[in-house]
């Protein structure tokens, strides 16, 4: 079967929660917004930011606080100047698995932005976001798709809404829908999107990958083969534009379109997709990497029922050097006493 393109549920939240970047993100003015204490609360609340993306949390968590407490001090508590604080702080709490402390600190900032600005205004639709798509992560999906229209309903009441917001709140609003079962709702919520996407000469977010990948998969299981295939080649078309034609992330899908095509008995094809994956994967990656392991292990079995015996024997050595390789990383991770006691 075609692999799923599967990405760490809260290190995706992470990645999603900094790269939504409304106007609302932005610090509120403030009469005392150019003090001392709120510049460097901006600075730390950047480290932590960046530390929580590298996978630091307790770092993060650390720097966070410490803004927060500078924010508290210049502004007062439970006022909007301190928002900016406590979205780094719950972006910490994510990184380290903290998830009720961090569904908190999102419901506190919404709590504290409806209050200064209304329950319809076009800024809570970050914090709206925020919350659907962590309780899209943790497994609510629900809830989830209920915060994710609801923020999908708010960017809609600004002037100019920014294509790429939109495209981030309705890629993860239809990658519940898929999650859900409901891969045609989360099909046509793409196909609008993209046309959107490319009236604004935008490439799509990750979460839009993540939910076609999902769509494309999901109509493989159903056995629509045919329209699993046109949905992986769209996929490979949206993955060239958002990350370029030589990215390391286009390798699955290329190696699930292969897979499908080999199926149809496109042997050819299927071949020229499965050493296209392996050029982009030599190029960037460790030969231990796991889509390397798969796109070999692809190339081996292909080549064996086509009856290129000496290119599969070529692959297979190929993956022997990769699995040693790896066995050899282990090795060297374990401590001197245990590598000497085996």
């Amino acid at each position: 079967m075609p692999r799923r393109n599967r990405k760490e549920p809260a290190l995706l939240f992470v990645f999603l929660l900094l790269s939504f970047n409304l106007a609302a993100d932005a610090p509120l003015a403030t009469p005392s917004s150019t003090s001392s204490q709120l510049s460097e609360a901006l600075l730390l609340e950047k480290r932590a930011r960046e530390s929580a993306r590298d996978g630091r949390a307790e770092e993060a968590e650390t720097l966070a606080a410490q803004a927060l407490s500078l924010r508290e001090a210049a502004l007062g508590r439970d006022t909007v100047g301190t928002i900016p604080a406590l979205q780094a702080l719950a972006t910490a709490h994510v990184a380290s698995g903290r998830v009720a402390e961090a569904k908190a600190l999102l419901e506190q900032t919404l709590e504290l932005r409806v209050r200064a600005l209304g329950a319809n205004h076009p800024s809570l639709a970050n914090d709206v976001y925020q919350i659907g798509e962590f309780e899209r992560a943790h497994g609510d999906l629900e809830a989830a798709a209920r915060h994710l229209s609801r923020a999908r309903s708010l960017l809609e009441r600004a002037p100019r809404p920014r294509a790429r917001e939109v495209a981030v709140v309705l890629g993860s609003l239809a990658l519940v829908r898929s999650e859900q079962g409901r891969s045609y709702d989360a099909e046509e919520i793409v196909d609008g999107l993209l046309v959107h996407l490319d009236a604004a000469e935008e490439s799509a977010p990750a979460v839009l990958v993540l939910a076609l990948d999902r769509i494309a998969f999901d109509s493989w299981g159903r056995g629509e083969t045919v329209h699993a295939e046109a949905l992986y080649e769209r996929l490979v078309a949206v993955c060239e534009r958002a990350f370029g034609p030589r990215h390391p992330e286009l390798a699955v899908p290329l190696v699930n379109l292969g897979f499908v095509r080999s199926r149809r008995g496109e042997t050819s094809a299927a071949l020229a997709l499965y050493h296209r994956a392996l050029s982009l994967l030599d190029a960037s990656v460790q030969v231990t990497d796991p889509r390397t392991v798969t796109t070999l292990e692809r190339l081996i079995l292909l080549c064996a029922q086509a009856g290129k015996e000496r290119d599969a024997r070529r692959y297979r050595a190929r993956l022997a050097q990769a699995t040693e390789a790896a066995a050899s990383l282990v090795d060297a991770a374990q401590p001197s006493w245990q590598r000497e006691r085996d």
